[in-house]
């Protein structure tokens, strides 16, 4: 197979399968669907306010009234995420199946 024919490839098995569920995502939200979580500037859907070097360039009063929207008044931390990603991985976590745990600090209860 030559560059060409790989390049092919992935553009029917990766871009394609990003570009469908990119546009399945924002009909979603758009619907009005129970579940369909909208996302924020410089963030990816569904996710809540984390501090990452993402958010940096959000103004600092944005920020602020992002946090004034979460119900635990502050912005996530990385080890905020990181805790749940170390109990997801571990034996105490063994009898979850096919959950969404959602790192938001309550911003979509």
């Amino acid at each position: 197979m030559g560059e060409r024919e790989f390049r092919e490839v992935l553009d029917v098995n990766l871009l394609g399968s990003f570009l469908l569920s990119q546009a399945l995502a924002e009909a979603l939200v758009t619907s009005g669907a129970p579940g369909a979580l909208p996302g924020a500037g410089g963030q990816h859907r569904g996710q809540g306010f984390i501090v990452t070097p993402m958010t940096s360039t959000v103004p600092p009063k944005v920020l602020s009234k992002f946090a004034g929207m979460v119900p635990l008044g502050r912005l996530g931390q990385p080890d905020d995420v990181a805790d749940v990603i170390e109990f997801l991985v571990s034996d105490r976590s063994s009898y979850i199946t096919g959950a969404s745990v959602e790192v938001t600090g309550g911003l979509f209860m």
